[in-house]
């Protein structure tokens, strides 16, 4: 049995960086793609399919940090990213069902782009409540986490033959 009281927060901390910055390299492709590749739309709406998901984090993005402040952040960010699952899920029947369309993409991103808004301030407030003694350092290994998982996202969506 894995004695998991040896781990610290901060290695907690860095796991569930890798597997969300992962996920976002997975997602970073397979979105544009889908809007290209299956639904055969032009440039343009490609264009559009990928501001609707980052302008509601633009937006957004200091509510989610006023939001986030007084919470306990490891709750707050675990049920953020559980709250992940909905558009996912919803896309992911409607493609498997044949349902999937421009529109939905579109209402995809919207939802992505307002969970990441606060899902973002969250996680950066998070790092300095488990960093110990050195933030600078701490800053350092999670950047190298996350664009690490991050590019194994966009290796693995390459590797997919879709």
């Amino acid at each position: 049995m894995i004695n998991l009281s040896r781990y610290s927060s901060f290695q907690y901390y860095l796991a569930g960086l890798a597997t969300s910055a992962t996920a976002m390299g997975l997602q970073v492709v397979i979105f544009p793609w889908l809007v290209v590749g299956v639904l055969n739309e032009p440039a343009d709406r490609v264009g559009l399919a990928q501001m609707a998901a980052m302008l509601p984090n633009l937006l957004l993005i200091l509510v989610g940090g006023a939001v986030s402040d007084n919470r306990h952040l490891g709750t707050y960010l675990s049920r953020l990213y559980l709250l992940y699952c909905l558009p996912f899920g919803i896309m992911l029947i409607a493609a498997l069902n044949g349902y999937l369309n421009y529109q939905l993409l579109i209402l995809f991103g919207l939802g992505y782009g307002m969970i990441t808004a606060f899902v973002q301030p969250a996680r950066e407030s998070l790092l300095t409540q488990v960093c110990g003694d050195n933030l600078q350092r701490a800053v350092a290994r999670s950047t190298i986490v996350q664009f690490t998982a991050q590019s194994i996202g966009f290796l693995l969506m390459g590797l997919f033959d879709l």
